[in-house]
């Protein structure tokens, strides 16, 4: 069974923009901003409690240099199971 649509209807329903998605799509820059808490004067400065530190992976992803599971080669042949 096979379905036609009429010419003449996909003009007059289909908007013109609906047609074609190979139009260009543009959004302005990504920005933001990270406001921190002032931290007391006594606090240690080795205590990372309330500071903001970046996790050690954090690099490495934003500049795409970190290696995920599924970036890793598969190995045939290579199995294992779990002992209890």
């Amino acid at each position: 069974m096979s379905v036609t649509c009429q010419p003449t209807l996909y003009k007059t329903v289909v908007p013109a923009s609906y047609k074609s998605a190979a139009r260009r799509h543009e959004r302005p820059a990504s920005f933001g901003v990270q406001l921190y808490e002032q931290q007391d004067s006594e606090q240690h400065r080795v205590d990372a409690v309330g500071r903001p530190l970046p996790h050690r992976s954090a690099q490495q992803q934003t500049t795409g240099e970190a290696v995920y599971v599924a970036d890793m080669p598969s190995y045939k042949g290579l199995y294992c199971q779990h002992v209890t």
